[in-house]
């Protein structure tokens, strides 16, 4: 192998990991901001039959799940008028559980009828999806 090709060789194996973990990311936002959308006007019960993990669903049922989301909705006053991205980080395990996996947190910063609010989910990864395996909300500043 001459110098050319071990460090193209060398290049690939440095770029492929990062394309992929770049995927990942792309889709692990995308699947929260489409989560966090849906959660502001959608179908409760679509939203949890589709894009919630099994790990979420073994600990709220469907019933709980819905009323969770109709106090949460009066409780910001109506759907974001704007969501920005705060952040995303990888993660192999969710902070205070034993149990590994292929996780993201992301953060957005959205604006509500009420104020502004953090939301913060946590997506799993799940046969190739991410699907919301936790979320809440916390105040933000204006």
């Amino acid at each position: 192998m001459n110098v050319r090709q071990l460090i193209a060789t060398l290049t690939l194996v440095t770029i492929i990991p990062t394309a992929f973990a770049q995927s990942d990311r792309s889709a692990a936002e995308a699947a929260a901001n489409g989560f966090l959308q849906r959660l502001d006007s959608g179908d409760p019960s679509s939203l949890y039959q589709t894009e919630v993990s099994p790990r979420f669903k073994a600990n709220i049922s469907e019933s709980a799940f819905i009323q969770n989301i109709g106090m949460i909705r009066i409780q910001l006053g109506g759907p974001a008028a704007t969501r920005k991205l705060i952040g995303s980080q990888a993660l192999d395990q969710i902070p205070g559980s034993n149990e590994k996996g292929s996780f993201y947190y992301i953060r957005y910063h959205a604006k509500f009828p009420i104020g502004s609010a953090f939301q913060d989910t946590y997506l799993e990864k799940v046969s190739g999806t991410w699907k919301m395996v936790g979320f809440w909300n916390a105040p933000a500043p204006q």
